[in-house]
């Protein structure tokens, strides 16, 4: 239990915090070698987002692989996929936050899993986490065939395709939220493809999370892959400071492109591997001032073609191309022209284009 003494058994599958950092803990008694079955529970107090959390724990002394779990949950099941893990910072409770992790599309059983910062499926020995059912008494399965034999860490990170990585930065600490394209994601909460977001108790820790159009707040929001227009609305809760809003990974696949618009200072940023945007806030809660625009990218076309130009050798020759020419229907794309010889060689030193 949480900042206290205990001397009793534990239950097996039940998570618990132990909050005390001068000591060392010692367990007694028999290795977990059996399967297990986990009843959640729901109760009925608070708002409906605040029911259903349950604290759990990877009850073997190996690692636990969570997309396993998860594939052999019943269809039906109303317990959502994702799993939720207290992560202390720097050892000393004060910069603890969270960290999410949800596995792969059970409908289609190829969609990759995905995590943010280093989680990923695998559970170490002795880790607590949070899931959370709809329903109460839905059961967990958690058996033998679970388990990983491996010298698996604490966590670990993977790279996957269509999806951006944000990450929102202080002096102090960070938060990361991930927004991926599935074809079988809807843009609202998906209970076994989002996860949502928790709030640490600690406000000097940033936080960022996405909002969808039901106002829920998501840490790892999966949206509809074959949308060809979207806005995303980006939430952040932060101390007055200045802040950076960093991608650390882009992989956005099929000509999808994005965009950070900050529309406090009227600023329109692309974002790919490595886009960096500083900005100062004021403090508290904000949930329109940052938006994703993430659209399929078209190419230009020609609404004016320019006809043949014939002029005689030594003479002077100036033609400008007329802005009509081209035209491109993103609304945050700037065209740039380039010329080239009819042979795709490039043009001769006496020959200038600008």
């Amino acid at each position: 239990p949480w900042g206290t003494s205990y001397s009793g058994g534990l239950n097996v599958g039940q998570g618990y915090a132990y909050y005390y950092y001068t000591s060392t803990l010692n367990y007694q008694g028999n290795i977990n070698v059996s399967n297990y079955n986990l009843t959640l529970s729901k109760s009925a107090t608070g708002t409906n987002s605040d029911q259903g959390w349950n604290f759990i724990g990877n009850p073997y002394p190996c690692a636990l692989d969570w997309d396993a779990v998860a594939a052999d949950l019943a269809p039906s099941s109303d317990i959502e996929g994702a799993i939720y893990l207290f992560n202390d910072v720097d050892g000393s409770g004060a910069q603890a936050n969270y960290r999410y992790y949800i596995p792969p599309d059970p409908s289609t059983g190829g969609t990759y899993g995905v995590g943010t910062s280093i989680s990923c499926q695998y559970i170490p020995a002795g880790q607590g986490f949070f899931v959370r059912t709809e329903t109460d008494g839905e059961t967990i399965d958690i058996t033998t065939s679970h388990r990983v034999h491996d010298n698996q860490g604490f966590y670990k990170k993977e790279d996957h395709d269509n999806l951006i990585r944000i990450q929102l930065t202080n002096d102090l600490a960070e938060d990361e939220t991930i927004i991926r394209l599935l074809k079988t994601a809807s843009i609202e909460f998906d209970s076994k493809l989002d996860a949502r977001k928790i709030f640490p108790a600690n406000n000097n820790i940033p936080q960022i999370y996405t909002v969808t159009p039901q106002q829920t707040r998501i840490s790892i929001n999966s949206i509809p892959e074959d949308n060809e227009n979207l806005i995303i609305p980006l939430g952040i809760e932060c101390i007055a400071g200045e802040y950076t809003f960093y991608v650390s990974e882009q992989t956005l696949i099929n000509g999808k492109v994005a965009y950070l618009v900050d529309k406090y200072e009227n600023k329109i940023i692309k974002l790919t591997n490595g886009t960096s945007y500083t900005f100062y806030f004021d403090g508290g809660i904000d949930e329109n001032r940052l938006e994703i625009r993430m659209f399929l990218n078209h190419p230009p076309i020609v609404t004016k073609p320019i006809s043949d130009k014939f002029v005689n050798e030594d003479e002077n020759f100036y033609f400008e191309i007329d802005p009509k020419t081209f035209y491109d229907k993103d609304e945050f794309d700037n065209l740039t022209y380039s010329a080239k010889l009819y042979n795709t060689e490039e043009m001769p030193s006496w020959l200038n284009f600008d």
